[in-house]
This record gives C-alpha cells, structure tokens and sequence, in this order.
C-alpha cells in the first residue's frame, strides 16, 4: 500500500495502482509528522498540542492498517515547551526521531530511548 500523511488529520491509504482504499483518521487536537513502516505496521510522530500537565508533549503511534487501530502509543519526549519532532526514520530495527527545536536526535529501541545533542 501507499499511505500519505495529510493535514486534515489523516492517513490516506491507496493501493499499488494508485486507487484510493480508506482514510485512517487521527486525532483533530494533535499535529502528525513523518510516516515511517515498522513490522508491517506505520510509524508516525503525534505531537499533542495541549495536556493537562502542560502544553505539548510528543509519541509515537504504531498503526496496524489492516486491523485499523493504534496498536501502541510510545512516550518520546513529556512536556518540553520548544520541542518539534518533525523527521522519523526506521533502520536496523532502531526509530531515529529528529528534533528540531531542541536540535537533539532521539534514537528509540524497544521501550529504551537515548537522546544525542
């Protein structure tokens, strides 16, 4: 399949030919960046705009497509003011998150996290 990312808070999915198959809706209170696959399930960085302990805080969701849901929901940075993860990338089994405004590379493995920068 091919999946796009929107900003009307989205992911439209097409086949190979190019034929629109379904839209997978995300939260309208959230900012979505980067789209990435990870063991047949999309990776992509949810940015929440607003929580109760603080103005943003930032995860990953991994979405099975084929079930429709949001598998898992993981934690990568809490309540950083002048944070902007934008880029995600997926190697070795390792998800590297770029961020921008703290200008720090984060690189998750499993449920372990390092941060460079």
């Amino acid at each position: 399949n091919i999946c796009v990312l929107d900003k009307l808070h989205r992911i439209s999915v097409y086949n190979r030919e190019g034929d629109y198959l379904f839209p997978f809706k995300l939260s309208p209170t959230s900012n979505h960046y980067g789209l990435a696959e990870m063991d047949g399930r999309l990776v992509t960085i949810q940015e929440n705009k607003f929580t109760t302990k603080g103005p943003r805080d930032t995860c990953l969701l991994f979405i099975n497509l084929q079930t429709k849901t949001i598998e898992k929901k993981q934690k990568v940075i809490d309540f950083a003011q002048d944070s902007k993860c934008r880029f995600l990338k997926i190697k070795n089994q390792k998800i590297y998150v770029t961020d921008l405004g703290l200008n720090k590379l984060y690189i998750i493995s499993g449920n372990s996290m390092k941060s460079i920068g």
